[in-house]
């Protein structure tokens, strides 16, 4: 990511994680390609989300926030995706009665700052910022993973359920991803983030 940034003027040192996203649905919900058909399910409009949401098999529909639980209420969609629990539950919990860890996109923010002006500093005042970053991000995923459980455990408390696709669901799930989706993500970024993508993805267990 850092390259990415730089050309654009800023430092990245790295992300500021929410949590992995999953989908929320109504009346059903799926763990593979077979089950999800037919589902229609909210996206955000944002590149490559409805592509990989539709690769996985539902039928993705991008919808502003704004308009998704009247959207939920009237059967325009089924239910929500990318989301982390949290925003399914806080918004929408009376319309939902299930929610699947997919953990198909990862939602962070990112630490950045102006990059003329880290090349400003010296040596030494890079190290304390550089030091003070990375302590940050490193607690948040602690502070993240913590944060999820606590809304996981609210949510089957609300009546959802929670479901974890097994490993070999997710396989699945990934390999139709990274075979269709990923393809199209290289046209629009070039070879050249993708080819690292690829060298650093793991492998699904």
């Amino acid at each position: 990511m850092d390259p990415v940034y730089k050309d654009i003027g800023l430092k990245y040192f790295g992300p500021f994680p929410e949590g992995f996203g999953g989908i929320g649905t109504k009346g059903r919900y799926a763990t593979s390609v077979e089950k999800a058909k037919g589902i229609k399910v909210r996206s955000q409009p944002i590149f490559p989300l409805p592509q990989t949401v539709q690769a996985m098999g539902f039928e993705a529909v991008p919808i502003d926030w704004a308009e998704v639980y009247t959207s939920i209420q009237t059967g325009v969609v089924d239910g929500d995706s990318s989301n982390v629990i949290y925003w399914d539950y806080e918004y929408f919990r009376d319309q939902l009665n299930y929610f699947v860890q997919s953990s198909h996109n990862f939602a962070s923010y990112s630490l950045l700052m102006n990059g003329a002006t880290w090349d400003k500093m010296d040596a030494e005042d890079r190290g304390i910022i550089e030091s003070a970053a990375q302590a940050v991000i490193e607690q948040q995923f602690k502070n993240a993973k913590a944060e999820d459980d606590k809304w996981v455990a609210a949510a089957q408390k609300a009546g959802i359920k929670y479901i974890v696709p097994t490993p070999q669901e997710k396989g699945a799930w990934v390999e139709r991803v990274r075979k269709t989706v990923w393809p199209q993500i290289e046209k629009e970024l070039g070879s050249e983030i993708m080819t690292q993508v690829r060298a650093n993805a793991s492998t699904p267990k």
